[in-house]
């Protein structure tokens, strides 16, 4: 629950930049786990909540420090990096501020967002819970060996998340598929196959390399599905920018919605 309102408010907070970062937090968990991994085989498990709990705190103290709400109140930003920011977004804001909600509500687009978006957050948490107790219980890895191997799916993510923005601009520009066209193959790709692979693994057994290569091999797909969804609202707010800051509100409650659903544990 915390970290839901922490997206929300983070990508709130961010929008008068444009600043679009969802690879970091890919990146977060792939050197979070394996550093975990290491806490608890040479000091403690209770240490890596003391670990990253005053990690955070550190990060707040300079979040508050060195970050400011708007271009226009930072204290250390270039004359022309400020002036730069600022031209981009001229006459990017509508004066319409309240969100059509009946209208979304009756249209299917945002329907078919919901249920792509929902389906990867129920993949992606009860694999980011769940995978390190797979890897311990059924493929017998120690806790050293689980952090590492447990961290291989989001490198793929990581990894994923970055060369998705090329690929895309390559069928695009190369192959001149229209922005539809490229959503619509990376939301059936992301969906379609991590569901090929996950339900492969379950008949698969012991055989850890190639256990963890299809929990990898799903893991990486459904981050097109992500990517798909955060480039249609990128997309939309090309198209129509004027309505930017319409666009940002619209997408953090569509947000909400396809976050709020329960992380399944383990009993």
């Amino acid at each position: 629950m915390d970290t839901l309102f922490f997206f929300l408010w983070l990508h709130h907070h961010t929008d008068p930049w444009r600043i679009y970062g969802q690879q970091r937090a890919q990146l977060g968990t792939v050197i979070s786990l394996p550093l975990s991994g290491l806490i608890c085989y040479y000091v403690n498990w209770t240490y890596v909540f003391y670990f990253f709990g005053i990690i955070g705190i550190l990060w707040f103290i300079l979040w508050i420090w060195l970050v400011s709400d708007t271009p226009e109140t930072h204290k250390t930003i270039s004359h022309y990096e400020k002036r730069y920011i600022l031209s981009s977004l001229k006459n990017q804001l509508s004066s319409q501020k309240s969100v059509p909600r009946k209208p979304i509500l009756k249209s299917l687009p945002p329907w078919a967002i919901e249920v792509a978006h929902f389906s990867y957050n129920w993949t992606f948490y009860t694999l980011l819970t769940l995978l390190p107790t797979y890897m311990k219980d059924i493929l017998r890895f120690n806790v050293q060996e689980n952090g590492f191997v447990s961290a291989l799916p989001y490198f793929g993510c990581w990894l994923c998340m970055i060369l998705s923005g090329k690929a895309a601009d390559n069928l695009r520009v190369k192959w001149n598929f229209s922005a539809l066209s490229v959503c619509r193959i990376f939301t059936i790709i992301g969906m379609i196959g991590p569901a090929i692979f996950l339900v492969a693994a379950r008949f698969i057994g012991c055989d850890y390399p190639l256990a963890v290569a299809f929990l990898t091999i799903s893991t990486t797909f459904a981050l097109l599905d992500l990517a798909s969804t955060i480039w249609i609202l990128l997309l939309f707010a090309g198209h129509a920018s004027k309505y930017t800051d319409l666009v940002v509100q619209l997408s953090l409650q569509l947000f909400i919605f396809s976050h709020w659903n329960p992380t399944p544990v383990k009993q």
